[in-house]
């Protein structure tokens, strides 16, 4: 698992399933980095030049794919930074008029400082790629978003009973146990997702979807409220 020269201190994970496909953009965009997919998958991530390539279990199961990049970045004593596998572009974001383009790099130096000036152990971009909503730089009580975020060593973990969502109980285990999150408003990083086929696109349903806020609300309660705007999505509520 060599990393490149700018990647030293830290350990680059990019999260995927049966997108193997998106290997060459990616390292382009990122550079070399461990890819973390299903079982399954290994050979062809491997065929189309993956630097790396661990097997993570069966497909359907992101957070086995999540934890098993913690563990490894843990076990070098080293901060994860986990993306999905869809990257188009990052901007920081100024102003709700005026955003500027970030390289990976950069971004995620400026995560890693403001995460490491803080007691809290967990870092995010913002949750839109929208820059309209743009308010404040950082916030400390909210969602951080897994697609691309970034982990100081610690002994929690992304549950792996969850299908889908599994970023919002992680963020609640955080700010549980630390006393909150540190999430980069003014990086705004856009994913295909949704428009992309393979991850989690190719179990999502309304049913896996009602299943993962159940889990959710059994586990924390009024933190999590429905969104009355977006069907089958939810909102935190943290104290």
């Amino acid at each position: 698992m060599n990393m490149p020269k700018k990647w030293i201190g830290c350990h680059l994970a990019i999260i995927s399933a049966k997108r193997a496909g998106n290997v060459p953009a990616m390292q382009e965009r990122v550079g070399p980095a461990v890819w973390y997919v299903p079982d399954a998958d290994v050979e062809d991530y491997e065929k189309q030049g993956a630097a790396s390539v661990v097997g993570c279990g069966l497909y359907g199961n992101l957070s086995a794919s999540r934890n098993a990049a913690l563990e490894d970045a843990f076990a070098l004593n080293k901060p994860c930074v986990q993306s999905d596998d869809d990257l188009t572009k990052i901007e920081r974001v100024f102003s709700p008029s005026h955003s500027k383009s970030i390289g990976f790099p950069a971004a995620v130096r400026l995560m890693l400082d403001r995460l490491k000036a803080t007691p809290y152990k967990l870092g995010a971009v913002a949750p839109t790629s929208n820059r309209f909503f743009y308010t404040k730089p950082i916030s400390t009580q909210v969602f951080c978003i897994a697609s691309l975020c970034v982990v100081l060593p610690d002994d929690l973990r992304f549950d792996e009973t969850i299908p889908l969502k599994e970023d919002y109980d992680f963020t609640l285990q955080h700010i549980s146990r630390h006393g909150g999150v540190v999430r980069s408003d003014d990086l705004l990083a856009s994913y295909k997702h949704y428009r992309n086929k393979g991850g989690a696109v190719g179990y999502r349903n309304d049913k896996t979807e009602r299943a993962a806020i159940a889990i959710l609300q059994r586990k924390w309660g009024n933190a999590i409220r429905m969104n009355p705007r977006r069907e089958n999505e939810i909102l935190l509520k943290v104290k």
